[in-house]
């Protein structure tokens, strides 16, 4: 879901606002970059996670067993639930638009949920927010 720093600003914001510059740019330091057209799979419910996503730029459409469930935009992420429940995906992303994303494997978000205290609460706040809105749509049994 995306929200907004400032509720009178048109522009949604992500999470990734609340890092403390150094994190972030350590973030995007050893990650890699991923580049997708719009209507783009890019991750599909039920599969195993080996990666976690940074949205640098563009939106992506989250679905879930029922259908859409949210868009995720720039300062968002996705793919941190599989990685830190260890299970399968618990939703399919799909490109809106073209977007720019920033990819750590799975150990380089281990080592980044260890290394960096803001960008783990973050990510950690936001699975469990996400996992409790929609339980419906993204838990149960991968398809």
């Amino acid at each position: 879901m995306r929200r907004s720093a400032n509720p009178t600003s048109q522009t949604p914001v992500g999470p990734l606002v609340q890092l403390p510059r150094r994190e972030r740019r350590e973030l995007y330091r050893f990650s890699s970059r991923l580049e997708h057209t719009a209507g783009k799979l890019v991750i599909s419910k039920g599969k195993l996670a080996d990666s976690f996503f940074l949205i640098e730029s563009g939106e992506v459409a989250v679905i879930g067993r029922a259908g859409p469930i949210a868009n995720l935009g720039a300062d968002d992420f996705f793919g941190e639930i599989a990685l830190l429940k260890q299970r399968p995906r618990t939703a399919s992303i799909v490109t809106s638009t073209d977007v720019r994303l920033r990819v750590l494997t799975q150990i380089e978000f281990a080592h980044a949920m260890r290394l960096f205290p803001t960008f783990a609460r973050v990510v950690r706040s936001a699975a469990n927010r996400r996992l409790s809105l929609a339980p419906a749509a993204i838990a149960g049994r991968p398809c």
